[in-house]
């Protein structure tokens, strides 16, 4: 029973190859919200580069690339093929997923509802006419979906400058960061005068040592974090330092891609590869944003 329930896909598409695409969509999934299909798509078309992936956790991408799709896993090569290629798309269940399979039912690449931009990779399949099963009703391409604007480019742009964390969100921190210090304080001394730690076996006291040091460093952490995240801007140059003290320098031109996730704002390079998060709680973003639009970057 077990090497039935580990190896039932293989022998499920092997049986019937041509539901293979079906059989994956329908047991590939990881919870039961994990393939939750939106209500209506977007009114504007897609952009013409944009990237399908986890809103947590980095790992499996579909990528677009034009008329190109590239399926990136971790421990596994990249799986490029064209919008040609794909003769069909399956809708799975709430704890599946959703496939593209090829003419042959090979599975030319897989995505969930739940990943970031998921509502734009339906209407771009829409869009081109690519049969989906069980397509929801409504789900509808714009009759005329207009073009996304150009960026306006002013005659003035404020080329320098450093945006850093709002100061009540630099506040909470720092008081998060004096409750930790303060609890772990609190606790070091209920367990050096009410313990007789010389007495406690060596696994016991090397978690009390583990759990002191966790929670100063949590406090610690917290502490710097308002002092440490920024933006900062001198010309084409950015450099952007995270919550935990870690910089990454690049140049503009070096960002072909924006997208937000709970909490942070991820720049992608062309090959759709992180350079940075900025952290979403900074002042004034939309000096930030006016920057990026100036070089056709949509924040």
């Amino acid at each position: 029973m077990i090497g039935f329930f580990l190896t039932r896909r293989s022998l499920l598409a092997y049986a019937d190859w041509k539901r293979g695409p079906w059989h994956i969509a329908y047991a590939g999934g990881n919870g039961y919200s994990y393939n939750l299909l939106p209500e209506k798509l977007p009114n504007v078309n897609p952009p013409a580069y944009f990237a399908v992936h986890s809103r947590f956790a980095s790992g499996t991408q579909v990528i677009v690339e034009g008329s190109r799709l590239r399926w990136r896993r971790r421990l596994h090569k990249d799986c490029v093929f064209s919008v040609h290629d794909i003769a069909g798309v399956v809708l799975g269940p709430g704890n599946g997923c959703n496939v593209l399979y090829d003419k042959n039912y090979q599975v030319l690449a897989k995505f969930a509802g739940s990943m970031e931009h998921a509502d734009l990779m339906f209407l771009w399949l829409l869009q081109r006419e690519i049969p989906i099963v069980n397509v929801p009703a409504g789900w509808h391409s714009p009759a005329e979906a207009s073009p996304e604007p150009e960026p306006v480019k002013s005659s003035v742009l404020q080329r320098q400058f450093v945006l850093r964390m709002k100061r009540s969100t630099g506040i909470g921190f720092a008081v998060i960061g004096c409750f930790m210090l303060l609890l772990g304080l609190a606790l070091l001394l209920a367990v050096f005068l009410l313990t007789d730690v010389s007495a406690l076996p060596m696994v016991d006291r090397c978690a009390l040592v583990f759990l002191e040091l966790a929670e100063m460093g949590m406090g610690i952490v917290s502490l710097r974090i308002g002092k440490v995240s920024r933006v900062e801007v001198d010309g084409e140059q950015m450099r952007v330092v995270s919550r935990f003290g870690r910089a990454a320098e690049f140049s503009v031109r070096d960002v072909s891609y924006v997208s937000r996730s709970l909490g942070w704002i991820v720049l992608y390079d062309r090959e759709f590869r992180t350079l940075a998060k900025v952290d979403s709680y900074l002042e004034d973003l939309d000096r930030l944003k006016g920057y990026l639009a100036f070089y056709g970057i949509k924040m």
